[in-house]
């Protein structure tokens, strides 16, 4: 569990924007007015602030407690959850699934659903929050071996026809794999197009500014 103290003109001012800053509910903490504060002339003025002190779930419980409640409705069975914290990243991989293939989905798009409800946990408004990536029993490495091989072909394309090539719409976890697999192809460059979590990596060789003539990859 996480302490942090906060001050404010009342304690239910300073409840309500702290869940509201942290985005969570009322249920999720466990709090201890420290001192209730006071009010000045005419009960306008704050004289003394009120100090409230949280105890919140640290985000790695808040993953986990909320995964297992999951996969409890979804009547999913499993062995082990286990979780690392690396690079702004938590890497939350579940072990001995009893349907695994379910759990994936076709294309790992019942994977990705569930990762994108974790990540919206840790939203709060920041770019730079932590972000989740959800692994079903390796699943993961099998996928971004798939996914270099294509990349590989694809790179290949784009240095043979000097033009560029946009891959299909991806989360930010795959979007990762390809920036990591082509950081250091002098080569090539790379640029994201799109908004929201699910956008768009154009490849293109590296001496043009901007690559007019674009092959885009379904």
């Amino acid at each position: 569990m996480k302490e942090i103290q906060r001050e404010g003109v009342t304690p239910e001012k300073v409840i309500s924007d702290f869940l509201e800053e942290f985005n969570l509910q009322l249920e999720d903490i466990n709090y201890t007015i420290i001192d209730k504060g006071s009010r000045g002339l005419f009960n306008l003025v704050a004289t003394k602030p009120a100090i409230v002190k949280f105890l919140i779930p640290e985000e790695e419980d808040i993953l986990k407690r909320f995964l297992d409640g999951l996969l409890k409705r979804m009547n999913v069975e499993y062995q082990e959850m286990a979780v690392k914290f690396e690079d702004n990243y938590y890497y939350l991989h579940v072990k001995g699934v009893d349907n695994p293939g379910f759990l994936i989905g076709k294309e790992g798009k019942m994977l990705n659903s569930i990762q994108h409800l974790l990540n919206k946990l840790l939203e709060n408004g920041d770019d730079e929050r932590n972000r989740v990536i959800l692994n079903i029993d390796n699943y993961r490495a099998a996928h971004e071996d798939r996914l270099h091989k294509k990349l590989s072909q694809i790179v290949s394309k784009v240095k043979k026809r000097e033009k560029s090539i946009t891959l299909e719409p991806m989360n930010a976890s795959d979007r990762r794999i390809v920036y990591r697999y082509l950081e250091k192809d002098v080569e090539i460059r790379t640029m994201t197009i799109g908004k929201g979590d699910i956008k768009r990596v154009v490849i293109y060789p590296a001496g043009k500014e901007t690559a007019p003539r674009t092959e885009r990859r379904r």
